[in-house]
């Protein structure tokens, strides 16, 4: 180990991995090894080991023998592999993926943060106290650039944060930051991503078994797809009146606003549980090229639709967005 944090080297062990083709928004997310990491960014003496990064310290546990540490590995401390963290972020960037910040691979696990983690555009990766397998690298790193997404892209407080929690069904108490780990809708964005967008050695079973397969949610894929696109700038689909009473007799009228194909337009309409309720049509593409549906609330066989929250998402164009409208008998 360095006995200067403050040193810096060559980029000999930094390597720059573009997730997608460059340009005036391309961006990349750079790779530091763990002797490039303890190099840069870690001071050691005698008696204790210190990261610094961003203005933040983080004790380090250089000894496998110590309490903090299961009986269970091998006596020795093991750092990802470089190569495997570069492979699953090929893998993000064959799908289409920006991120932008960078990951230290970790030659010692930090004392008070013993899992991988990201904090402020970085991720750390904590060493296994074994071999760690591929399939667990590939994991972690997608989960944790997950984490980067959604901090740039939706942050808490964004409109494009609230539509996922409304379109991932997010919204009682059980989900805040302050519940369990695998309740906390930031950590669910991140396995949802990790499903979605992750290589083959990256899928898995999603951390919260109790919800839906990100896969069969209605409109999630496309809505990702959106946001990976175009960010929080993408302009909603708006309904009118919403909620909506069939009580009136009249439509709703359920407008996308982002261009689409020519040609006449398809929207399906979903229930919470991913039910197809309704296939709405339109011939005539609106001036701006977006499109505009009407329902009456009703399902094809001329029957009121149950009162509550349904999606509606343009077929032909599902990078559009998805409308949330509400049913009120």
């Amino acid at each position: 180990m360095a006995h200067s944090g403050k040193t810096r080297v060559a980029g000999a062990f930094a390597l720059l991995l573009v997730l997608a083709p460059a340009g005036p928004t391309g961006a990349g997310v750079t790779v530091h090894a763990p002797e490039d990491v303890a190099e840069r960014w870690i001071v050691a003496t005698d008696e204790s080991a210190v990261l610094t990064v961003g203005g933040q310290e983080w004790s380090l546990i250089t000894d496998p023998a110590d309490p903090s540490i299961s009986t269970l590995g091998d006596g020795a401390f093991h750092p990802m592999s470089v190569q495997e963290v570069e492979a699953a972020l090929r893998d993000l960037g064959a799908a289409g993926v920006r991120a932008e910040g960078r990951i230290l691979i970790l030659p010692y696990p930090r004392r008070d943060h013993l899992k991988s983690s990201c904090e402020n555009g970085t991720i750390f990766l904590t060493p296994g106290i074994r071999e760690v397998h591929p399939a667990h690298v590939h994991a972690t790193v997608v989960h944790e650039t997950g984490h980067l997404i959604q901090r740039r892209l939706l942050p808490e407080g964004s409109a494009s944060w609230t539509e996922y929690r409304e379109l991932r069904g997010l919204e009682s108490d059980r989900y805040v930051e302050t519940a369990r780990h695998r309740d906390r809708p930031r950590e669910i964005f991140a396995e949802d991503f990790r499903v979605l967008r992750g290589g083959p050695l990256a899928r898995g079973p999603h951390e919260n078994g109790d919800l839906p397969d990100p896969r069969g949610v209605p409109g999630l894929e496309a809505w990702l797809e959106r946001v990976l696109t175009e960010g929080d700038a993408a302009a909603p689909p708006e309904s009118f009146p919403n909620p909506f009473s069939t009580a009136r007799g009249d439509e709703m009228e359920i407008r996308f606003r982002r261009a689409g194909p020519a040609g006449p337009g398809t929207a399906d309409v979903f229930d919470v549980a991913g039910r197809r309720v309704r296939i709405l049509t339109s011939t005539v593409m609106d001036g701006d090229g977006g499109r505009t549906f009407r329902w009456n609330g009703r399902d094809p066989a001329g029957i009121r639709t149950a009162s509550g929250f349904y999606f509606v998402r343009w077929r032909e164009n599902p990078g559009a967005g998805i409308a949330r409208v509400q049913i009120l008998h």
